[in-house]
């Protein structure tokens, strides 16, 4: 959890299984952001016994997702994003489906633009329409992201201060 947010805590009787434990902890949800969430089903892929099949059907309606493959590998796969997109989605509390736009941009690109996009102070909306068009402009040109964002970096920089308007050109 962020720095200084509290941390559930549960008091549960001597001898509890392991994974009684965890469906006490998955029904203590209300709060929880889609990190969190995924860090928990990476800790329940630790329990013995519990499959990836196990937990899509018993445990994801614990928490109050739909039981769903898709869902569930969807929320691994942000802990594979790089710990600057992990701390944008936290911080920013974005819901699933914002977050995997992330998927999108390869990670050498995506730290250098969530730094651009904070220094330009992009709006949520204008963050999943920069990452759009950068995706586009790369396929377009049959390149990667990071250098077509690259190339929009130094014109931002021959531009000497440009914002977000010069960044969309």
């Amino acid at each position: 959890r962020p720095e200084g947010a509290p941390l559930p805590c549960f008091v549960l009787p001597d001898g509890l299984p392991l994974e009684a434990a965890w469906d006490v902890l998955l029904k203590d949800n209300d709060s929880w952001n889609v990190m969190e969430i995924a860090r928990v089903f990476r800790g329940l892929g630790a329990v013995p016994g519990l499959d990836p099949d196990r937990i899509v059907t018993e445990k994801l309606p614990l928490l109050g997702i739909h039981a769903s493959q898709d869902l569930y590998r969807r929320h691994l796969r942000l802990l594979d994003l790089p710990q600057v997109a992990q701390r944008f989605i936290e911080e920013e509390n974005l819901p699933l489906r914002r977050a995997t736009i992330f998927f999108k941009l390869a990670v050498d690109a995506l730290e250098r633009f969530l730094g651009c996009a904070r220094e330009l102070r992009f709006t949520l909306s204008e963050v999943g329409e920069a990452l759009e068009m950068l995706e586009e402009a790369a396929h377009r040109e049959g390149t990667s992201a990071l250098i077509v964002l690259q190339e929009i970096l130094d014109g931002l920089k021959e531009a000497s201060g440009a914002g977000k308007d010069a960044f969309r050109r």
